[in-house]
């Protein structure tokens, strides 16, 4: 199990290389910045969290999908910083022996990690 804070672009590619697993089934969730107003001239979003509490939270909540979905692996990786449109955001990894457990762990995952996690957004928009 892994988790990842960072302020670099997202390698979709090296999170799915990061498990050694033999797990049957690998899911993968991207969560893309987008904009939350109706202004046109959003560019991009700044997230922002205390580092800690997020990786303790995002930690936790990686455990407790590992018991209850009998995972084999996990990695979240979480972006924070100036995210343009479109970019990854984040990016939940879940390795399991069967399909299901793996759609049930990454739901659950993302929907825990939207619900908890304390993150601000903040738009960045163009000057005209």
């Amino acid at each position: 199990m892994r988790v990842s804070l960072t302020e670099e672009p997202i390698d979709l590619n090296e999170v799915v290389k990061i498990s050694d697993s033999d797990s049957k089934a690998i899911l993968i969730s991207v969560g893309r910045s987008r904009k939350f107003s109706e202004q046109d001239t959003v560019q991009a979003v700044f997230y922002e969290t205390y580092d800690e509490i997020a990786r303790k939270i995002l930690e936790n909540l990686l455990i407790d999908a590992t018991e209850r979905f009998h995972l084999s692996d996990a990695v979240i990786v979480h972006r924070f910083g100036k995210i343009p449109l479109g970019d990854p955001a984040f990016v939940v990894a879940v390795y399991a022996q069967r399909q299901e457990d793996a759609f049930q762990a990454c739901k659950f995952i993302v929907e825990e990690m939207v619900s908890e996690l304390p993150v601000w957004k903040y738009e960045t928009r163009a000057i005209r």
